[in-house]
């Protein structure tokens, strides 16, 4: 399979910062073909309560466990997560005071979303095969300082 690790001459690995520099650099596939290919399928959801401070990130079965949040929250469902919606996640992130990322995975897409909007977000990993909205509004609850209904 294909890496996010890049390994240098003296053995030490080191994570490479953003998709598209990945592809040109490590060689993954993303000619300007590729590109162009990715740019005409830049499948998302951006839909709930735009007003809020908070934006919710979240893709896959976690969009949907998810989705009764929207009236209290803006929530951002990437379709296509490679190549990395990087434009269109910008243009929806701005104003909001927070984002959170909701995945079923240890935060490797909230890395991602860190790389690419250049600050921090508030991660909530939904782990161990158990994907549960109350779960996900207990973390949520937590590391918002507020409580989320």
């Amino acid at each position: 399979g294909r890496h996010l690790v890049v390994e240098d001459l003296d053995g030490d690995a080191e994570l490479l910062e953003g998709q598209r520099h990945l592809g040109a650099d490590v060689g993954l596939g993303l000619d300007g073909r590729h590109e162009e290919v990715a740019s005409r399928y830049a499948h998302f959801e951006f839909y709930g309560n735009k007003k809020s401070d908070t934006l919710i990130i979240a893709y896959g079965i976690t969009s949907r466990v998810i989705a009764p949040l929207k009236t209290d929250f803006a929530i951002f469902r990437p379709i296509r997560i490679f190549p990395f919606l990087s434009d269109e996640l910008r243009k929806r992130a701005k104003g909001f005071e927070h984002v959170v990322v909701v995945e079923a995975n240890d935060g490797q897409y909230a890395m991602l979303v860190e790389s690419e909007l250049k600050r921090e977000v508030i991660r909530i990993p939904l782990l161990g095969g158990r994907i549960s909205l109350d779960d996900a509004k207990r973390d949520m609850s937590k590391k918002l300082g507020r409580e989320v209904k």
